[in-house]
């Protein structure tokens, strides 16, 4: 297949891969998401239940939510799903 018509067939993959990353990093941006830090009190739990998200998704999945909850807050008791 040609060079031309294999990048008109993937222009909106491409289109839509940019408008993502530029979405993502004005984000980032706008609303000072490096420069939070952790000195916060609620930041912590904040980073912590998206690990905790991250993990049920990656080793979690057929398991029951509630049941991977509470073992995760056992071993992690700043996760604040919930509140």
């Amino acid at each position: 297949m040609p060079l031309g018509q294999c990048f008109r067939r993937q222009w909106p993959i491409a289109l839509a891969y940019g408008l993502a990353v530029a979405l993502t990093v004005s984000s980032t941006a706008l609303f000072g998401s490096l420069h939070a830090g952790f000195n916060n009190p609620d930041e912590p739990s904040h980073f912590l239940n998206s690990v905790f998200f991250r993990d049920y998704f990656l080793t979690g999945l057929g398991k029951h939510p509630m049941e991977f909850a509470t073992n995760y807050y056992l071993h992690y008791p700043k996760l604040a799903i919930g509140h």
